[in-house]
């Protein structure tokens, strides 16, 4: 049983590192986070971060109040078929099992009927803290609301993503099939018109803790980004949802995330420590889907190659290196080729992912160009080394290099497009 998370942030770089390494720990093994506009170096540390944990990141430049809800429902879709989970979080959310089991085992205790599983929330204050800090959200605060209260009755969900047909804001789904349930197993009903709210609050299953305030510093910061319900006239972070909801939400000391603080710096520690190999520059995520000139590898996004990738070969030479930053499990790798013969022999290509060889497949036109497209291959976050050997062709000994066509004897790779 797989876990993926879709999260979409903007402006949230003190707290992304946090958030993926207590996920990570938790057993989430993929994270697709949609980038609403940030500025704040929010991107380059994902990026940066890519190299430890398996996040792909999606710009996401829609606006309005409705883009967590499209943005989820881009997930839904692009994860369908490739994670038997996806879990649908905010920045500021931290989902976790009460034993501490990995979320997978967990998840894999649901009948096949359940379509998808709502998540009620704990909600903390800010621990009386006016301040920011480094430190991690899930050690410094640790007062949260009394079990009852109001805001405990929302939820977050957790569903099959091939089961959602669309999404009710950010909190809940719509199913093309199956039931919802809540973390408990049980059926629920919702008291109100919004449909991110629940009639019971389950008493076990996966937990929920949401630090929607924090310190009043960081409420501050949370109030100058805007909130993606913001609309019109209306702001939703105004003083008296910090001041109300303080007074209510620092009621009992919870200590359970606490205990996992060092962990989760440590873990942080050892994500911010990956880096490209000596001499290569740090790659931002590879763009997928993109048709890449291999000339301009050096200089692309994501890429970084020796020689500009130089794959034309009309005489020995050693294989072609480039390196590519990705953050998915699987993917094909498709060329662009030109052959200057059809008597090239083109099948005694070898092309290796990280030094195994991997199987692949050309198609080449009446007039010799055409694609060579490997198989799916099993990639590792971060960076992945490809290598392309070609065969090699000297003029023959008796011949002088004037006499030779060394363009017969020739191929031309051109371009590079990573496909999901």
């Amino acid at each position: 049983m797989t876990l993926a998370v879709a999260m979409i942030e903007k402006n949230e770089c003190p707290y992304l590192a946090e958030w993926l390494a207590f996920h990570s720990l938790m057993g989430v093994s993929h994270f697709r986070i949609y980038d609403n506009g940030s500025s704040d170096g929010s991107l380059e540390l994902l990026h940066r971060l890519a190299g430890h944990f398996n996040i792909q990141v999606i710009p996401w430049t829609e606006s309005g109040y409705l883009r967590q809800q499209s943005a989820f429902e881009d997930g839904a879709r692009a994860l369908a078929g490739h994670y038997d989970f996806v879990a649908f979080l905010d920045a500021d959310e931290f989902l976790f099992a009460p034993d501490f089991r990995p979320l997978s085992v967990v998840l894999a205790e649901f009948p096949a009927d359940v379509g998808a599983i709502g998540i009620n929330q704990r909600v903390f204050g800010s621990s009386g803290q006016r301040e920011g800090s480094d430190a991690p959200v899930i050690g410094r605060f640790t007062r949260r609301a009394k079990p009852n209260y109001s805001e405990h009755y929302w939820i977050k969900t957790i569903a099959r993503p091939e089961c959602v047909r669309a999404f009710h804001l950010s909190h809940a789904v719509a199913l093309a099939k199956g039931c919802y349930v809540l973390g408990d197993g049980g059926a629920f009903g919702r008291p109100s018109t919004h449909p991110g709210q629940t009639d019971r609050i389950a008493a076990q299953g996966p937990v929920l803790h949401h630090y929607m305030l924090k310190s009043l510093a960081e409420f501050r910061a949370k109030q100058a980004r805007g909130a993606i319900s913001d609309r019109g006239s209306f702001t939703r972070l105004t003083n008296d949802y910090f001041e109300q909801r303080d007074l209510a939400v620092n009621e009992e000391e919870d200590t359970t995330l606490a205990r996992w603080a060092a962990a989760v710096s440590e873990r942080v520690k050892v994500a911010l420590a990956v880096t490209a190999p000596p001499g290569r520059p740090e790659l931002p995520l590879t763009p997928l889907g993109r048709r890449v000139p291999l000339a301009e590898l050096v200089s692309t996004a994501g890429f970084y190659a020796a020689d500009k990738a130089n794959l034309t070969w009309v005489k020995e030479g050693p294989p072609a290196q480039m390196v590519v930053n990705v953050a998915v499990e699987r993917l094909r790798l498709r060329f662009d080729v030109y052959l200057f013969s059809k008597d090239y022999p083109l099948a005694e290509t070898r092309i290796c992912v990280n030094g195994a060889a991997v199987a692949w497949r050309s198609q080449i036109n009446d007039n010799c160009w055409g694609m060579l497209e490997t198989e799916p291959l099993a990639m590792q976050p971060g960076c992945n080394e490809i290598t392309v050997a070609l065969p090699c062709f000297l003029a023959p000994a008796e011949a002088s290099p004037s006499s030779v066509d060394t363009r017969r004897l020739a191929v031309a790779f051109t371009a590079v497009t990573l496909l999901p």
